[in-house]
């Protein structure tokens, strides 16, 4: 399925939803070499995204957010987890290599929207030390929401 034709989610999915390439196979139609779509989805990130987060600074997100929209309440309960996770080691390395070839500009584009995060959080003042506060306050109110389940 990772390089089936008629799947548009799966070949660097995040860069073509960004540069509205994803519907109907246009991102096989674009022209633009990796270089020039690499850059043209840093442009879109970097100036017409306010705000983006990041799955693993999720927390750093909501500070963020706070910051920046004047959200007052961020506090969250976490639900819906998964309780199998995938054992990596049952996949093999060439579908991991297949994976990482089709999904060479999004992975780019992680890299860089990881510093471009990161670069927007310090200007902000959404320090590690301020998210460890938060996720204190978070986990007490996580507490008083399950007082009753020991």
């Amino acid at each position: 399925f990772i390089v089936h034709d008629a799947i548009d989610e799966m070949p660097n999915a995040q860069a073509h939803r960004i540069l509205g390439t994803i519907k109907e196979h246009t991102w096989k139609k674009d022209p633009r070499s990796f270089d020039e779509l690499l850059d043209a989805v840093k442009y879109q990130l970097e100036h017409r995204f306010s705000l983006f987060g990041l799955t693993e600074l999720y927390d750093h997100f909501l500070v963020m957010a706070q910051k920046t929209m004047g959200w007052q309440d961020i506090f969250y309960r976490r639900m819906n987890q998964s309780k199998v996770k995938t054992d990596k080691t049952t996949i093999s390395e060439a579908t991991i290599n297949t994976i990482k070839e089709v999904n060479a500009l999004d992975m780019a584009l992680y890299d860089f929207a990881k510093d471009l995060f990161r670069r927007r959080c310090k200007q902000i003042g959404v320090s590690d030390e301020v998210v460890d506060t938060f996720k204190a306050h978070n986990k007490q109110y996580d507490q008083l929401l399950n007082w009753h389940i020991q």
